[in-house]
C-alpha cells in the first residue's frame, strides 16, 4: 500500500512517495525498457498509486491562475492579450483565430506535463546525463515561448506556422532558481530520491534522470503556476466525430493527441468517483440509453436491449461520446484540463443545457475548461448558471430553495471569478479579442447583430409580400 511520509516542511506542497515491495520490483524492471516519462506517470502517478501529503482536490479548487498571454502574431490575431481563468469561453465568428487561441492554453498545459519537460531538459543539459541541473524559472518561460509556434505547427499540421506570444507568470520571480538534483541512493531497495527546491520524490534507481528530472519538476511548475499537483490536458478537436469507431490514425498532431487519449477514455477508472451517478444520469439523457464497452469497442443499448456501434450513432453522440466516456469512466479524475471545440456540435438545443450543465460541474470539480462556441443556447445556459452563482453567493438559503423548487442540483452554479469569456471580431482588416464583462451575465455579442439583421431583413420581405397580397409566415 503506498502510504505519504512525514511532511517537507512546515506548510507542505508535495510529499516524498513511498514504494511498497510489489510496485518496487515492477517499477524497477519497468525502467530498464521505459525511458518515456509519460510511462512512470501513467502507470505510477495518475493520481491513483502516488499518494501526495497535500490533498490534491483541495489544491485543485484554490486554483491560483494569475498568468496571461499577450499575442503580438497569431494568424489573423494581432496585438491582443488573454487572461486564463478556471472555465475559459471563446466567441464570435469562423476564420478569427478562436482555435488558435484556445491551442495556446494547451500549449502551456502540455508544456508543463513531464513528456514535453523531458525536451527542456534535454535541451538545457546538452543532451548528456546529469545528477545536478541548475536553472531559473525564466528558462522555463523562454522555452515555451520560443517553442509555441512550432507545437502549435505540429498541432495543425502546418510546418511554416508562425506566431510571436508572451506568456506572462504575474507573482512568480523570473529569477526564481530550479534546483534539480539526486539527492541520494538507497541501495537496499533500489530507489533514489529526486529534488527540485524544498520537493522531492523517490524513483526507481535505473530511471533514466532525465525522466526523473522531469516528472519532479512537472510538479513543481503546475503546483507554482497553476495551484494544483498534477496536469494532464485533454484535447476534444473540431470533427472529432469522423473518428468514432475507427481505426485510423493521422499525421496532425491535434488528432494524433486526440487519438491516443481516446483508446485511454475507453479504459474505465480503477478509483471510484462520487459524481458518477450525476454524469450517468445526464449520460442518459444526451444519448438516449446508456454506454457499453465491449473488448474496446464502444457501443450504445437502448432501453429495447437492442445495442449499435457508435460508428451508427447519430453525429451528435459521436461528436460528445469523447467527453461521454471521460465522464462514465471516471477520468476527469485524471485529465484535470480539457479543451472542448464547438460542444454544441449536431447537438439539439434542449441537449446543449445539459452539456453546459456537465461542463460546469467539471469546472467545479478542478477541472479547467475551455471551449469555443457559436450557440446561444450554450452561453444562455452558462448565464443562467452564473446568476446562481451571484444568488448563492448573496442568499444561500434562497439558493437552495430555488434549487429544492426546480429540482436544481446544488453544484451546478458558475461564478464571475471561475469564468474567463472572449469575444472575437473583425476591426478595420484586424481581428480585435474583447473580453465580455460579466458583470450582467455573458453578452451576447456574437449573436445579436445577426439576429437583429435578420429580424430586419424579414420584416422587409414580409412588408413586400403583403403588398402583393402574400400572407407571410416571418
Amino acid at each position: 500500500m503506498v502510504q505519504g511520509k512525514k511532511q517537507l516542511n512546515s506548510k507542505p506542497k508535495f510529499a516524498e512517495v513511498v514504494i511498497g515491495d510489489n510496485e518496487a520490483k515492477e517499477m524497477r524492471e519497468s525502467a530498464k525498457i521505459s525511458s518515456n516519462p509519460q510511462f512512470f506517470y501513467q502507470k505510477f502517478g495518475n493520481f491513483g498509486e502516488i499518494s501526495y501529503l497535500c490533498n490534491l482536490l483541495e489544491l485543485i479548487k484554490r486554483c491560483n491562475m494569475n498568468i496571461r498571454v499577450i499575442i503580438d502574431k497569431l494568424g489573423p490575431i494581432q496585438k491582443s492579450e488573454i487572461e486564463f481563468k478556471p472555465f475559459l469561453v471563446y466567441t464570435g465568428e469562423s476564420g478569427l483565430g478562436k482555435s488558435y487561441t484556445a491551442l495556446l492554453w494547451y500549449n502551456l498545459l502540455t508544456a508543463m506535463t513531464s513528456e514535453r519537460l523531458s525536451e527542456f531538459i534535454r535541451m538545457k543539459s546538452n543532451g548528456s546525463q546529469k545528477d545536478e541541473l541548475t536553472l531559473k524559472f525564466k528558462d522555463f518561460r523562454t522555452w515555451i515561448n520560443q517553442n509555441t509556434s512550432a507545437f502549435l505547427g505540429y498541432l495543425l499540421g502546418n510546418t511554416n506556422f508562425d506566431c510571436a506570444v508572451n506568456y506572462v507568470f504575474e507573482g512568480i520571480d523570473d529569477e526564481m532558481g530550479l534546483l534539480l538534483r539526486r539527492q541520494n541512493y538507497d541501495l537496499v531497495n533500489g530507489f533514489c530520491r529526486y529534488a527540485v527546491n524544498e520537493a522531492s520524490m523517490i524513483f526507481p534507481m535505473d530511471m533514466d534522470s532525465r525522466v526523473m528530472m522531469s516528472i519532479i519538476l512537472s510538479s513543481y511548475l503546475t503546483d507554482k503556476c497553476l495551484g494544483i499537483a498534477l496536469i494532464q490536458p485533454l484535447i476534444l478537436p473540431p470533427a472529432r466525430a469522423a473518428f468514432m469507431g475507427a481505426n485510423t490514425t493521422s499525421p496532425i498532431g491535434m488528432y494524433r493527441d486526440f487519438l491516443q487519449q481516446l483508446d485511454d477514455l475507453k479504459t474505465p477508472s480503477r478509483v471510484a468517483k462520487a459524481d458518477n451517478q450525476f454524469y450517468a444520469n445526464y449520460i442518459a439523457k444526451l444519448v438516449d440509453g446508456k454506454i457499453v464497452l465491449e473488448n474496446g469497442s464502444v457501443f450504445l443499448q437502448f432501453a429495447s436491449g437492442d445495442s449499435i456501434p457508435v460508428s451508427a450513432a447519430a453525429s451528435s453522440v459521436k461528436e460528445l461520446m469523447p467527453f461521454l466516456l471521460m465522464l462514465q469512466n471516471g477520468k476527469n479524475r485524471q485529465y484535470n484540463s480539457l479543451l472542448f471545440e464547438e460542444p454544441e456540435a449536431h447537438v439539439h438545443p434542449k441537449k446543449q443545457f445539459l452539456v453546459m450543465d456537465m461542463l460546469a460541474r467539471c469546472c467545479n470539480k478542478g477541472m479547467l475548461v475551455q471551449m469555443t462556441t457559436h450557440s446561444d443556447y450554450m452561453l444562455g445556459r452558462m448565464n443562467q448558471l452564473l446568476l446562481l452563482g451571484k444568488i448563492k453567493q448573496t442568499s444561500e438559503s434562497a439558493f437552495e430553495q430555488f434549487c429544492e423548487s426546480h429540482q436544481h442540483s446544488k453544484n451546478l452554479y458558475l461564478t464571475d471569478d471561475q469564468v474567463g469569456a472572449y469575444y472575437f471580431k473583425c476591426e478595420d482588416g484586424k481581428v480585435v479579442i474583447e473580453q465580455q464583462d460579466l458583470a450582467e451575465g455573458l453578452p451576447f455579442s456574437s449573436f445579436e447583430q445577426t439576429v437583429k439583421d435578420q429580424m430586419d431583413l424579414s420584416a422587409d420581405i414580409s412588408e413586400v409580400a403583403e403588398q402583393l397580397g402574400i400572407v407571410s409566415n416571418l
